[in-house]
Parts: C-alpha cells; structure tokens; sequence
C-alpha cells in the first residue's frame, strides 16, 4: 500500500513537470514555425517584387537590344556611316530590391549582366579601332552580333525570373518575337564569318 501511495506521489509531481516540458517545445515550435512562416512569406513577396521591377528592366534591355540589331547607321556630312542608337548600361545597385530572395544562378547572371554589356561594348570599341571607313562593316556587324548575343542572354534571365516568381508573361510584351530575331541575326553573321572573303585582284604594274 506505501509502495502504491509513493508512485502516486512520483507520478503526481513528475507528470506536471512532463505537461510543462512538453507546452515549452511545443510552444518554441509554434513560434519557429510562425517565425518561418513569416519570414516564407516575406520572401516570396520579396521576389514577386524583385521580378517586376527587374522584369521590366529587362524587357525594356531587350528592346534596345533590338533596336542595336536594327541600327544599319546614317550618312553623316562626311559620308561616314554613324550609329543611332546608343549601347546599353545596366547597374544593380540603384534597384531597392532583395538580391538574397532569388534563387544564386539568378541572382549571378543578374548581378554579372554589367560585365556581360561591358565585355559586348569593349569587342564592339576594339573592333572600330581596325575597321574602315565610311560604311564600318566590322563595326556595325560586330554591334550586332554582340547585342543580339546580348537580347538572348536577358530574355533567358527575364523567361526564368517569372517562372520563379510564378508570374504569367506579360500580355504581348513584344510585337516581335526577340528570340526568333536575335537568334536568326546571329546565325546570319555566323554564316557570314564562316564563308572564305574573297581577295581583292591584284595586277601587277606595267613594265616600261
């Protein structure tokens, strides 16, 4: 019988304890799970915004990528052909946005698309320092070639960045479709570089 009173003494002071034990781990892992949940939420909010603002940029990029593609220059006074459209600059660090609730490829070719423009300008302002004048075909060909490399290189990101976002595409967007334009004028050069120039005639001067 004392054996019987003792375990009930046990069990009505170890019990509480247990009940009490238990309502602190499961209370810290509601919060934990509230706390995720929060910080869950703000996160995707984060990249739904992310990707409309930077969306957008990139969409406008990709036009102007095609407006380079298009750009086959004017005559200026001098007969010289001249570009009319300007090159293109991108940087990251005027957009308030959180860099960290993308995925890290992302966020990598995002934050590298300043490098990728200024690779693609250095090729076009190295290949002007040997190309001739007035028509600059070099020059020119290589504006092409390097922006249409360029307008495919961003619709991959911006194609990607919705899907993560789980935004639908913009509705008509484009009245063009760029991939198609883009990877067309980069087969066309391809092709062109590719195809043997033929050599100048050369006449040996008349002998007295």
């Amino acid at each position: 019988m004392a054996a019987s009173e003792e375990a009930w003494r046990f069990a009505g002071a170890v019990v509480p304890a247990l009940i009490g034990i238990g309502g602190v781990i499961v209370g810290a892992a509601l919060t934990n799970w509230r706390e995720r949940d929060v910080s869950r939420k703000k996160a995707i909010k984060d990249a739904v915004f992310l990707a409309a603002i930077i969306g957008g940029e990139l969409d406008n990029m990709i036009a102007r990528c095609g407006n380079v593609v298009d750009d086959d220059g004017q005559r200026d006074v001098e007969g010289d052909l001249c570009p009319m459209t300007e090159l293109l600059s991108f940087e990251p660090s005027r957009f308030e946005v959180e860099w960290r609730s993308i995925p890290e490829n992302l966020a990598f070719d995002l934050l590298e698309l300043p490098y990728q423009i200024e690779f693609a300008n250095s090729s076009i302002s190295n290949t002007a320092d040997y190309d001739h004048e007035p028509d600059y075909v070099e020059v020119f060909q290589e504006r092409h070639f390097q922006y249409a490399r360029l307008g495919l290189h961003c619709l991959d990101i911006a194609t990607r960045l919705r899907d993560f976002a789980k935004m639908k595409p913009r509705t008509k967007s484009y009245e063009w479709d760029p991939g198609k334009k883009f990877r067309e004028e980069l087969e066309r050069i391809e092709t062109l570089r590719q195809t043997p120039q033929s050599l100048p005639e050369f006449s040996p001067p008349a002998r007295d």
